[in-house]
């Protein structure tokens, strides 16, 4: 099994980082921060950053990466000029779903037009990081040693009586 870990400015895999975030243990948690303990504080949140130059992130072939930001508000639209890993980059922290039923974390992002994007996760392996994107196909196709990934929760912790959790660590499989 692979884990997220933060090299640089982008995630690639590796050991892993720490991560936490507060979770429904039934039911689908919406729009959620997940942060990174091992990050800047200035920006600790996992986030997708979009190029400026790129408008939205529903054209064929485009992408963000995975970095981080400072976080945003709930079904926020892109934001730029705050704290990120990576300059020249817009972003949303509150993108991530969590499915208690399968475990998974799946991206999702709120375009300027106020469109709720459900975004697929491609391991680059020629450039060794994250890709976020609506079109998988068009990311792989561009690079024949990428492939998609899905995000596990690895493991939870439970707060005893409420009905939320934390989660402690992210996995991906492909």
């Amino acid at each position: 099994m692979k884990y997220l870990e933060l090299n640089g400015a982008k995630y690639g895999q590796g050991s892993g980082d720490g991560f936490s975030a507060t979770v429904q243990n039934n039911g689908i948690t919406h729009s959620m921060n997940i942060k990174d303990n091992k990050a800047p504080t200035t920006r600790p949140y996992l986030a997708p950053l979009l190029d400026l130059k790129s408008s939205t992130l529903y054209a064929k072939w485009s992408y963000a990466y995975l970095g981080t930001s400072e976080s945003t508000q709930l079904n926020a639209t892109p934001q730029s000029g705050g704290a990120v890993s990576v300059t020249g980059t817009t972003y949303e922290s509150a993108v991530w779903e969590y499915n208690p039923d399968t475990y998974t974390i799946t991206p999702t992002w709120v375009d300027s037009d106020h469109n709720i994007l459900t975004l697929s996760i491609v391991w680059g392996e020629k450039e060794q990081k994250f890709y976020l994107t609506t079109d998988p196909s068009g990311v792989t196709s561009a690079d024949q040693h990428s492939v998609n990934v899905t995000f596990f929760r690895s493991s939870i912790i439970a707060n005893s009586g409420i009905n939320t959790g934390s989660i402690s660590c992210l996995s991906c499989t492909t």
